[in-house]
């Protein structure tokens, strides 16, 4: 008799135990959804990098049509190695990841305003 007691308190406790949120996250740790993307757009994230790493030396990047149509030529340059002549901004520090990032999803985005 106290073996099948035992059995059955012990299965018992399997069963229940398995069946709780022990194992899960807790309430505090729970899976977040990811953050919304932050949109890309010219007036918010290109124009306040070009105001200050381009166009002191770059006049017509003052616009969007003129970021636009430079846009290929500003990823390549930004992007080559350190010490190459041809590295924007010139005598100034490369552009960070995530800015150059940004003029990428801009421009895959359709450039929006």
């Amino acid at each position: 008799m106290k073996i099948q007691t035992l059995t059955a308190l012990v299965t018992c406790l399997f069963f229940f135990g398995c069946t709780s949120n022990d194992f899960g996250p807790d309430s505090e740790q729970e899976a977040k959804p990811d953050p919304q993307p932050v949109q890309v757009t010219y007036q918010s994230t290109i124009k306040p990098i070009i105001s200050a790493k381009c166009q002191s030396c770059h006049f017509n990047f003052g616009t969007l049509n003129g970021v636009k149509s430079e846009i290929s030529e500003i990823l390549r340059r930004t992007q080559l190695s350190p010490g190459d002549s041809q590295l924007m901004p010139k005598g100034g520090p490369k552009l960070a990841a995530d800015q150059i990032q940004a003029f990428k999803t801009w421009q895959q985005n359709g450039f929006p305003e």
